[in-house]
Parts: C-alpha cells; sequence; structure tokens
C-alpha cells in the first residue's frame, strides 16, 4: 500500500504540507496546491485570483518579508516573481518545505530562519 503522504495522489498526509501564511520567514517550499487550506476547506475566488498571480504547483515559494504592523501583509517570492499577499490568502496555499540547503552557505538562526551567516 502506498503512503498517502504523497502530495500528487491528491490525499497528502497533513503532516508534510503547511500552508503559505504559516511558513516561516526565508524557508524555501514549494506549492502543492492552492485553493485549498490546511483544514480542507477550498476557496474558489481566491484559488482564482492566487493562480492568476502566478500560484501554480510545483512552483518554488519562499516568505521574504513580513510587515511589522500586525503581521500583515506578507511579501512572497514564487519562482523570480516578489509579491505582497494577505495571511488570510496565504492559508489557501499549501506548500511542502524543503529541507535547508547546505548551498545557502548559512546556519539555522535561534528564530528557525536560514539565511547566509553573518
Amino acid at each position: 500500500m502506498q503512503s498517502s503522504g504523497n502530495p500528487a495522489s491528491g490525499n497528502p498526509a497533513s503532516e508534510t504540507l503547511v500552508s503559505l501564511a504559516a511558513l516561516e520567514r526565508r524557508r524555501r517550499a514549494v506549492v502543492r496546491a492552492v485553493g485549498r487550506a490546511a483544514d480542507g476547506t477550498t476557496n474558489g475566488i481566491i484559488e482564482r485570483r492566487l493562480l492568476e498571480i502566478g500560484f501554480e504547483e510545483g512552483r518554488e515559494t519562499e516568505v521574504r518579508h513580513v510587515s511589522p504592523i500586525g503581521d500583515d501583509p506578507i511579501a512572497v517570492r514564487i519562482d523570480q516573481l516578489s509579491i505582497a499577499i494577505r495571511r488570510s490568502e496565504a492559508a489557501f496555499v499549501l506548500v511542502e518545505v524543503l529541507a535547508p540547503s547546505a548551498s545557502s552557505g548559512g546556519s539555522v538562526a535561534p528564530d528557525g530562519t536560514t539565511g547566509p551567516a553573518r
């Protein structure tokens, strides 16, 4: 029997996917579902908007910046495009977090972010 953790199966294991809204700053991830929140709810209007601006399954993403006032909006990189979206919209993008790469030349900071050692 195959593992239900396979994102392509349409029934990914919840522990392997997180919402983009919950992704830690500077952590790389791959988009696995658009228009579906971690709790299983869907929103077709938000899904359409996210697809129009470039959120597609398989594309790499990263939270680059969080607003200092109220943590909203967040700046997100999707491939080479940087955009600002609300956390309420980012909640409808499920991502698979990538392991920190050794080539990033950095270490993991106490807050869990990765980046160049300073």
